[in-house]
């Protein structure tokens, strides 16, 4: 991420009065087995929400507390031994007792250190989801999606609303801006 493109875009939704709105983050794991926390977003634009869906950050978004700093003294029985082996081995798996007290250690810290979506990562995305009216065929082609696929077709409905939700939110100007700001993030 190129910190003075993020800037512009950061502006650039500043300059149309956006600002973001988000629920407190709920660790999960997808079916994928992706870790994850999700939260409930609103963009909103004078008082009017112009946005709103789920939203997920990485649990790579959550600092973990480094051996001997002081940190680890908040750390409850064993999560010492469990943010030990996530540093040395980040892919590591545990036992599902291992797992439910990750998982309770980083909801705590994703907590703590006051986990929330930033403005320009959530407008980044909706302008990258947005399909700009091409065909399920021509999407896939431009993506490698398989055209004979039900979930590649459920991915690009999905694409298709956020792109109709951002043309009713914005004028053609507007957009136009909010996609060159975006264009290098």
């Amino acid at each position: 991420m190129n910190t003075a493109t993020e800037s512009t875009l950061l502006i650039a939704c500043q300059n149309l009065g956006l600002s973001i709105q988000s629920s407190s983050p709920l660790f999960t794991k997808d079916a994928e087995g992706w870790e994850n926390f999700a939260f409930q977003v609103a963009i909103v634009r004078n008082n009017k929400t112009v946005w709103s869906g789920p939203y997920h950050l990485g649990v790579g978004h959550v600092k973990l507390p480094k051996p001997w700093s002081g940190m680890m003294n908040g750390l409850f029985d064993g999560e010492d031994a469990i943010v030990n082996a996530m540093q040395q081995r980040p892919n590591v798996k545990f036992l599902p007792e291992g797992e439910a007290k990750k998982a309770r250690m980083l909801q705590r810290l994703a907590d703590k250190q006051k986990l929330t979506p930033k403005l320009d990562d959530v407008m980044n995305s909706l302008l990258s989801d947005d399909a700009q009216n091409e065909s399920f065929e021509e999407w896939c082609s431009s993506l490698g999606y398989d055209t004979d696929s039900r979930k590649a077709e459920s991915t690009w409905r999905a694409c298709m609303e956020t792109g109709m939700a951002l043309r009713r939110a914005f004028n053609a100007q507007e957009l136009e801006t909010l996609r060159h700001a975006a264009q290098d993030f």
